[in-house]
């Protein structure tokens, strides 16, 4: 992710600490940006916060049938409950797929999307001689590094949970792959901000996921994105860790996807006031594709909330730590499930509107949103 300007607020204390296993795949997408230097990087205006809800962090069940390969649905599956909508799921499993061969590699696209403001690939890796090979997601790591899923690799690999790659490989007499598909948009269409990480299947392949965040502004007139898949191969020297030099490939394929853009669009209003801390919510706006569910919740301040808001001496995030806190909930108080962008944007350049961006998987708009704060909720309409 890229920095902030040190007056942001201090976003630290906004979620629970980050597992492990999600530092190190947040450390592997910061690497790509780093290693490769056509990946473009959009700064966002003063005062506009992209918070990334820990979308890295991934864990999965074990129980995975011995010929099924893993897609988003299971990514999402076990992450705090977020959910595909149906429409999406069958948009990624009628992907056509096509495999490239990139070094001793075969990488077969099998599930992409776009809504206009996500762009989401998956992709099969394994030998394209179709032998036996061990692959890691980064060469310090150790067979668990991504949660229950590589714990479910050690297990069938007889191996324990904290064995390093390079020590399976050479335990197991394999060779040791360190593979990358990065899904790059071009300026255009870009929104800056991107994530990458794989999983493991039951045969012990890997399935490489990458999702890019867009300009919805931008991608609003277009039916196809353009796109570009990084494939990137190199095989480790179990010994000595390092890459072999003459198996390091950067391959590039240009890919179009299509765009399902905004189904519905709905302006929800509170049936009656409903005040936070001197801010009013006035409304939400709602944009219904077939990921989910996009949320603008707008809250006015009053004037004495906004000369605290702009005062140099405010702890912004104090301040508006208790208008993200806001739940949504169905008309049965039954929260909706995670979206699948796992993000919210705060953004307070409308002052005094402040919004908050959030999304909720959904697969139809519902007539009625429910906001819950701890003991408190307001119904919209």
């Amino acid at each position: 992710m890229n920095k902030r300007e040190n007056t942001m607020p201090d976003l630290r204390g906004a979620f629970p600490e980050m597992p492990q296993d999600c530092r190190d795949a947040l450390l592997r997408a910061a690497r790509s940006v780093k290693e490769e230097n056509d990946m473009i990087i959009k700064r966002f205006p003063m005062k506009t916060i992209l918070i990334a809800a820990l979308i890295l962090a991934v864990t999965m069940t074990a129980a995975i049938a011995a010929t099924e390969t893993l897609g988003w649905t299971d990514f999402f599956g076990d992450y705090d409950g977020t959910v595909v909508p149906q429409a999406a799921q069958e948009i990624l499993n009628a992907t056509e797929e096509k495999t490239y061969q990139a070094g001793s590699l075969s990488f077969t696209v099998r599930q992409l999307l776009c809504d206009g403001r996500l762009a989401m690939s998956a992709v099969d890796i394994r030998t394209a001689d179709g032998s036996d090979a061990l692959y890691c997601c980064d060469p310090g790591d150790v067979l668990a590094c991504n949660g229950e899923n590589g714990k479910a690799l050690a297990s069938r690999l007889g191996l324990p949970e904290n064995t390093a790659y390079l020590e399976a490989a050479k335990t197991l007499g394999l060779p040791l792959y360190w593979p990358r598909v990065i899904l790059q948009i071009g300026e255009d269409f870009s929104g800056g901000e991107g994530m990458e990480d794989p999983l493991w299947n039951a045969d012990n392949t890997m399935t490489y996921f990458s999702m890019a965040f867009l300009d919805h502004e931008k991608t609003a007139s277009a039916d196809v994105l353009p796109a570009t898949l990084l494939l990137r191969v190199s095989r480790l020297d179990p010994e000595t860790g390092e890459e072999i030099e003459a198996s390091v490939v950067r391959q590039r394929e240009a890919i179009e996807i299509p765009i399902h853009g905004v189904i519905a669009e709905k302006d929800f209003t509170p049936v009656e006031p409903f005040i936070v801390n001197g801010y009013t919510l006035v409304s939400v706006h709602a944009e219904q594709t077939v990921c989910g569910l996009y949320l603008d919740r707008a809250f006015e301040a009053d004037e004495e909330a906004r000369k605290l808001f702009e005062s140099p001496d405010t702890d912004e995030w104090e301040l508006i730590d208790p208008l993200w806190s806001g739940v949504y909930c169905r008309e049965n108080g039954v929260p909706y499930p995670e979206g699948m962008s796992l993000t919210g944007e705060f953004d307070s350049k409308d002052l005094p509107i402040l919004h908050f961006r959030d999304m909720i998987s959904v697969d139809e708009m519902p007539d009625t949103l429910v906001l819950q704060y701890d003991e408190r909720q307001v119904v919209l309409k």
